[in-house]
């Protein structure tokens, strides 16, 4: 399977050296045999948590079978800002001006299938300038383990849960609030609770919202519009050109009025770099030269369209194209082959980090709610989903 020339991964065998003593089960049983090959130098093979720990990562469905990528989960300077507030600790200083680093001090440079170190240096000055547009991010990416241990907490009675949170046994809340908190890893009680939501269909696939107990369909619906709109002001607020929804179908009608074209929230009349934001780099130390010559795109990439959801980017949920979730990955590819490299989905509740991962290897951006105003989408929530209290428990 051909990625891109950019994106370079290389097999290995599991090895007491790397302290794996896992076994694998393949068609003749025991670990897997790879093809010896010698290996590229500059990457590794592990996976960089927020924490400094590392964990080996296989990729389902994006990357080849067998192979595994080196890549780190940095978080935008806001958030790291109040991250150390938080905690009560000293910020740390960075090496250089505007430069991140990994733990053993090396550089990084940002992924971005769209816009590759190769492609960058022999592209000519004949393109047109791209915006900028600013996206500070408020939520982290979301461990897949804090995920996982959640679901029992969410999901006490699995596939016969119904209601929304406010409706639930008082019990239930402190429950959940606790879990979110737990570990070292801390989510916003949204978050937690669209991720219900998500597992809830999972296990009903054949139900409804209302059967389910989450609110009528017009009241998601309208939830989501509200927050698409949000997002559509805010891009306007920040100088950006762009067609809506209606906008593209009737280009897309002139343009192939044989073929349905596939139609993201908004399409971008010129490239726009987005910065500020949480993202997801690709270790390349090859040449420092190299690395010196394009430290200025650190934290930016560029994008040409956008998509927008209403709902948490969870990385437990299986990519069948069978969800709102389960269509994501299907939804970027069709995006990327009809109108270019690079985009972003903007997930009001965040997103999970294998998710967001599989996002990023397609040149794809995940951002969350940071700079939009979601003070239209609240109002709308507590209409249907608020306790007594005036608290959104969907």
């Amino acid at each position: 399977m051909d990625l891109q020339p950019q994106v370079k991964f290389r097999a290995r065998k599991e090895s007491r050296k790397h302290g794996d003593h896992r076994k694998h089960s393949g068609r003749g049983g025991g670990a897997p045999e790879f093809k010896k090959s010698k290996p590229e130098q500059g990457f590794d093979d592990r996976f960089y948590l927020k924490d400094g720990r590392t964990k080996d990562l296989q990729f389902n469905g994006t990357c080849p079978k067998n192979k595994r990528a080196y890549i780190v989960i940095v978080k935008s300077e806001a958030l790291l800002s109040a991250t150390n507030s938080k905690v009560g600790s000293e910020p740390k200083q960075p090496k250089s001006k505007n430069s991140h680093h990994d733990l053993s001090g090396n550089p990084l440079i940002p992924f971005s299938l769209s816009q590759s170190l190769h492609e960058s240096e022999s592209e000519g000055d004949d393109e047109e300038e791209p915006g900028l547009l600013l996206w500070p991010s408020e939520i982290s990416f979301t461990p897949l383990e804090m995920e996982e241990k959640l679901l029992p907490v969410l999901l006490r009675w699995r596939n016969n849960e119904r209601g929304m949170m406010r409706n639930q046994p008082h019990f239930r809340l402190p429950l959940v609030e606790k879990a979110c908190r737990g570990g070292s890893f801390e989510i916003p009680l949204r978050q937690a609770l669209s991720l219900r939501r998500h597992h809830m269909r999972r296990y009903n696939p054949y139900k409804s919202n209302e059967a389910l107990g989450l609110g009528s369909e017009d009241d998601t619906r309208e939830s989501a519009e509200l927050f698409e709109r949000s997002v559509e002001e805010y891009l306007i607020s920040q100088n950006i050109s762009f067609l809506n929804e209606t906008e593209i179908r009737k280009r897309n009608a002139l343009k192939s009025p044989n073929r349905r074209l596939p139609t993201p929230d908004f399409l971008l009349q010129n490239p726009v770099v987005v910065t500020g934001h949480n993202y997801i780099q690709l270790k390349y130390q090859k040449n420092k030269d190299k690395l010196n010559h394009h430290q200025n795109k650190e934290n930016s990439q560029t994008i040409r369209w956008i998509e927008v959801k209403h709902f948490y980017g969870a990385s437990t949920i299986v990519h069948d194209g069978k969800s709102a979730v389960g269509q994501i990955l299907k939804k970027a590819r069709n995006y990327t082959e009809e109108y270019g490299k690079g985009g972003a989905f903007v997930f009001a509740y965040g997103c999970g980090e294998i998710l967001a991962t599989e996002l990023a290897l397609m040149g794809v951006l995940a951002l969350d709610c940071g700079p939009v105003c979601m003070a239209g989408v609240d109002e709308h929530l507590k209409t249907y989903c608020a306790d007594s209290h005036g608290r959104i428990l969907p």
